[in-house]
């Protein structure tokens, strides 16, 4: 027996290791392997203002200040550089690792659903790809955890410091993240759900208390906040959900990436037939979830335990869903990342029941899942990429005409060429159809909003200045913007020759001019159409 025993504990630690081993390098591998995008560039711009200025500026975004803050200092200490930018990400991403291995432990008891656990969440894709971008992210996924894991430790043995560590870690999450508002109902069922010796009613009045001492904290934001509501409207460009976004969201969430699994069944196995599609997959995935929750939740106080944070980390998801459908689109799964740790753990339900029926067909169903996340995981970031500023500000820099000018639509990404190439050879000039900046100028993007109202007048005034030059590479972005297509007719009756160039997620229209106009030659920042100084 003694023998038995102390196998069981060399395997179990055997697996939370390589586990563990395998969560921290995936979170810290090829931090540098991919260019930096559009919001990674915005949050390099924003963190080099100073906090007062960072506050300000998110007049005009959607997101709380507490994350550029903590990148501003994190800036000063070890630089701008990609792979410092995300290291602050990859940091929180890795101190979430001993949370959710506490908050495993807590939930279920059955060694090899704790390894199984740990498993889903060492090759979580999202938690991966997201703890590696210089992003809120990682911040807030260390953040909701703390506050889920402090609720549980409360509600176990109350005390004063528990309390307060609901409170620090929600009050810090709604600093960092506005999506933190949608996930407040599901704590709120969590806490009456989850079970635990404390009464309904005292819970009840702890979580009003809490309540009203997070509100507290937060009133100095809630003026931004309602300035931002007023502007997301013309932020997000999301399209409306469907409901083949929403299985989709909900498997990556669940760890599957459902085109991965097509990939693997198409091109792969060479399985060319529509049963192998996203319509199958996205409907088996969510008839699993709620066959295990419906089959096994119920049978155990793991099951129990399992379908209150099911609950808690379900119900923001149907929430962002429902207000995407209504309002203003943002049902995407970056912004969902703290379910990504919940909703796997319910696939360990099959290992917490020590006798059912046909377990081990359930159990078998888990182990294919987990090899389809770790599939996700390595295929994911293979076929996914991210906008290529590096590769296009390379390309850019290779040498061409002269003079000639990088027209950037829109004008905002004029920082992510700055940011690789902050000091452009002679003859090359950095512009955006509008605007000409500064990057650290902080009335910046209050300025590009301002000229963006008459984009149409002065868009036509910059074409005029264009004649300058012999060479105009406009650079446009994914979004689609109403001053492009009249930009593009402009080129095509303008332009000698005009070669198409694309990169991830970016391309380069490359238009040659005929000879520049008398008096042509470089324009400074002040002679800029709408210029922004």
């Amino acid at each position: 027996m003694e023998l038995k025993r102390s196998r069981t504990d060399y395997l179990f630690l055997l697996g939370a290791g390589l586990a563990t081993a395998a969560a921290i390098w995936l979170r810290w591998a090829g931090l540098n392997a991919q260019s930096i995008w559009g919001d990674e560039g915005y949050t390099v711009w924003l963190s080099r203002l100073s906090p007062g200025e960072i506050w300000h500026n998110l007049l005009y975004d959607t997101g709380p200040p507490l994350y550029y803050v903590m990148q501003h200092y994190w800036g000063l200490q070890f630089g701008s550089s990609p792979t410092a930018i995300r290291a602050l990400s990859a940091v929180f991403a890795t101190l979430s690792w001993p949370l959710e291995y506490l908050l495993i432990r807590k939930i279920v008891a059955n060694r090899a659903a704790v390894v199984l656990a740990l498993a889903f969440n060492a090759v979580s894709f999202l938690q991966i790809w997201y703890g590696q971008e210089a992003r809120f992210y990682g911040l807030l996924l260390f953040l909701s955890l703390g506050s889920v894991y402090c609720l549980l430790l409360h509600l176990e043995k109350r005390s004063v410091v528990r309390f307060a560590g609901i409170v620090l870690c929600l009050t810090t999450s709604l600093y960092v993240h506005n999506m933190t508002l949608f996930y407040l109902p599901g704590l709120a069922l969590l806490w009456a759900l989850y079970p635990a010796e404390t009464p309904l009613s005292v819970r009840a009045k702890d979580a009003v208390l809490a309540g009203s001492m997070v509100l507290l904290l937060y009133i100095p934001w809630l003026p931004t906040l309602r300035a931002q509501v007023r502007s997301v409207h013309h932020v997000f460009w999301y399209a409306t959900p469907t409901a083949r976004d929403f299985l989709d969201t909900f498997s990556a969430l669940c760890g599957l990436d459902l085109l991965t699994l097509q990939l693997i069944f198409r091109d792969k196995l060479h399985l060319h037939t529509t049963l192998f599609g996203a319509w199958t997959w996205g409907p088996l995935v969510l008839a699993i979830f709620i066959a295990f929750l419906w089959r096994l939740a119920m049978r155990s106080p793991e099951g129990r335990k399992l379908l209150a944070v099911a609950a808690y980390a379900i119900l923001p998801v149907l929430l962002v869903f429902a207000q995407s459908r209504l309002s203003t689109p943002m049902f995407v799964s970056r912004v969902l990342l703290t379910s990504s740790f919940f909703l796997p753990l319910v696939f360990c339900l099959p290992f917490t029941e020590s006798t059912m029926p046909r377990k081990w067909i359930y159990q078998s169903v888990a182990i294919l899942i987990l090899a389809g996340s770790a599939a996700s995981c390595f295929i994911f970031p293979r076929r996914y990429h991210r906008d290529d500023w590096r590769g296009v500000t390379q390309y850019l820099l290779s040498e061409r005409e002269s003079p000639r000018l990088v027209v950037v639509s829109p004008d905002l990404m004029q920082f992510m060429v700055q940011y690789y190439a902050p000091n452009p050879p002679a003859g090359m000039e950095v512009s955006g159809l509008m605007s000409k900046y500064n990057p650290p100028d902080p009335d910046l993007q209050s300025r590009i909003l301002e000229l963006d109202q008459h984009a149409d007048t002065l868009a036509p005034e910059s074409w005029k200045k264009w004649e300058a030059y012999r060479e105009i590479d406009l650079v446009l972005a994914a979004q689609a913007f109403r001053t492009v297509n009249p930009t593009l007719e402009y080129l095509a009756r303008r332009c000698a020759s005009l070669e198409n160039v694309e990169f991830d997620h970016l391309e380069i229209k490359r238009c040659q001019l005929n000879e520049p106009a008398s008096g042509g030659g470089d324009i400074s920042a002040g002679e800029s159409g709408g210029s922004v100084h």
